[in-house]
C-alpha cells in the first residue's frame, strides 16, 4: 500500500445523516491512517470505497461479520471490538445478545473464548497498536489482568505511551514485560492459571498439566469421547 496505494475498495453502506458504516476493510484504514500520520501524503487521506446495500441495525454488522470471516477470517480480539462496538453503537442492547447474534454459527468454546476478550477491548484498545496479532494466550493474560486488578489497565496504558513500541515484536515485548513486572506481575500468575483451566463447552472443562490435557466434568461422557476421538482420528 505504501508503493502502490490502496488497490481495493472497501464496503460501506449508508448509516444516513452523513455517516457510513464498514463491511470490510478495517485492516486497509488502520494501514491509510498509519501512513497518513507518518508521511502527511495526501495519497493517503482518503479510503477508496464501493456503496453496498444492506438490512438495518443488526443485520447490517452480521454481514460485516461475514464479509471479513470469509475474506480473511478474524482474530479473536476482531471479533471481541466488533461485539463491544456494536453494543456502544446501540445495535444491540447487551454484549451477550450481541455476542449471540454476530456469531451464531460459532461453537460454544468459540463465543466464550470472544467473551474472555471483552476486558482487553474495552480497557486497552486505544493504546495497543497490533492487537490482533497478538497471540490468543497473551490476550487472555491481558484479560485476566485487567479484570483482577483495577489498576492494571492505567498502569498498562501508560507504560505503552512512555514505550510507544513501533513494531509488532516491540508491543509483545513490553506486553511480555507488563504481564511479568510491574504493570501486572501479581495478575499474571491469575492469567496463567486460566490459561491452564478453561471451559470449552457446557460441562466440560479442559486443564491442561504438563504436555498433556484432562477433560473433567458432567459433559465428559460417552458420546464426548466418542466425539473427540473421532476428531482426533480425522487430524492424522
Amino acid at each position: 500500500m505504501r508503493q502502490r496505494g490502496q488497490q481495493t475498495p472497501v464496503d460501506v453502506t449508508d448509516l444516513g445523516e452523513g455517516r457510513w458504516g464498514r463491511f470490510s476493510g478495517w485492516r486497509r484504514l488502520v494501514a491509510l491512517r498509519r501512513l497518513f500520520a507518518e508521511t502527511r501524503d495526501t495519497r493517503f487521506a482518503h479510503i477508496l470505497a464501493l456503496p453496498r446495500a444492506a438490512g438495518a441495525g443488526g443485520d447490517s454488522y452480521v454481514a460485516m461479520v461475514e464479509e471479513n470471516e470469509i475474506r480473511v477470517g478474524l482474530s479473536f480480539y476482531e471479533r471481541t471490538w466488533i461485539v463491544v462496538r456494536s453494543v456502544e453503537a446501540g445495535v444491540f442492547d447487551t454484549q451477550k445478545q450481541a455476542l449471540q447474534s454476530l456469531f451464531s454459527a460459532a461453537s460454544y468454546a468459540q463465543r466464550s473464548k470472544v467473551s474472555s476478550f471483552i476486558p482487553v477491548v474495552e480497557a486497552l484498545d486505544v493504546p495497543l497498536h497490533f492487537p490482533s496479532h497478538n497471540p490468543e494466550r497473551t490476550g487472555l493474560a491481558l484479560s485476566r489482568a485487567a479484570t483482577d486488578d483495577a489498576g492494571f489497565a492505567p498502569r498498562a496504558i501508560g507504560h505503552l505511551h512512555a514505550s510507544a513500541p513501533a513494531t509488532l515484536d516491540a508491543e509483545a515485548a513490553e506486553l511480555a514485560l507488563m504481564l511479568r513486572k510491574g504493570a501486572g506481575k501479581k495478575d499474571s500468575k491469575h492469567a496463567e492459571k486460566a490459561l491452564i483451566s478453561e471451559e470449552i463447552a457446557p460441562g466440560v472443562t479442559l486443564r491442561r498439566v504438563g504436555r498433556g490435557v484432562v477433560f473433567e466434568g458432567q459433559g465428559v461422557d460417552a458420546a464426548f469421547v466418542a466425539r473427540l476421538t473421532e476428531w482426533l482420528r480425522d487430524q492424522r
